[in-house]
């Protein structure tokens, strides 16, 4: 089942692919280190317009803002895998929708505050990840979602099975101490399955350490 997280900024700066792929990177690498998963990953991005089917490598020292018919992909090189990003309209509807779950849902109402805060931007980043990815890329695409929202001071938000329903709406600091973390999953079943992605994971970045 593929899955999305949004990215909801505050600020209004956009931050460069530089920052969000150097931002990104870093995490990942944090998270290996807490699961013990060897290797050190890396995340890069290329850009697909709505013409093309090529990719091609971003310009890092851009912003990271790109047309609402274009694409990016954010990808692990080393595992030739990634998830792809799009820029959605932060537009009437979605503003009163998010009203009404605050006015309705004590997990929006918790976060009041911060989500106001947002509402006058314009756009939002959604990460994409595509049924059958590698654990690798289950872990990478949501952190590169929260590296958008952390260099923003926004908060990250799902309408789907992602992760556990209950933790949404998040902040940053929220969501890299539970995020694919088996032992945090609140559902069973988001449990085991993050287990065995650790699992598979460990082995795949074992055979890529040895080939060097």
């Amino acid at each position: 089942m593929s899955t999305d997280i949004r990215a909801f900024p505050r600020l209004a700066r956009i931050p460069t692919f530089g920052e969000v792929t150097d931002l990104a990177t870093q995490h990942l690498r944090e998270y290996f280190y807490a699961m013990e998963i060897p290797g050190a990953p890396i995340i890069r991005a290329q850009v697909r317009t709505r013409y093309t089917e090529e990719f091609q490598e971003v310009e890092y020292a851009a912003l990271a803002i790109w047309g609402e018919w274009d694409n990016v992909w954010f990808y692990v090189p080393q595992i030739n895998s990634g998830a792809t990003a799009y820029i959605d309209a932060l537009d009437d509807e979605r503003r009163e929708m998010l009203r009404e779950s605050i006015r309705k849902q004590v997990v929006y109402a918790r976060h009041k505050d911060l989500i106001e805060a947002c509402l006058p931007n314009d756009h939002i980043w959604r990460l994409h990840r595509a049924a059958g990815q590698p654990g690798t890329i289950a872990v990478a695409y949501g952190i590169v979602a929260a590296a958008f929202c952390e260099l923003t001071d926004g908060f990250l938000d799902i309408y789907d099975n992602a992760w556990d329903g209950e933790r949404f709406p998040a902040t940053t600091q929220e969501f890299y101490t539970w995020y694919f973390r088996p032992d945090q999953a609140l559902d069973p079943e988001m449990q085991e399955w993050s287990a065995r992605c650790v699992r598979n994971m460990k082995a795949t970045w074992v055979e890529i350490v040895s080939r060097g």
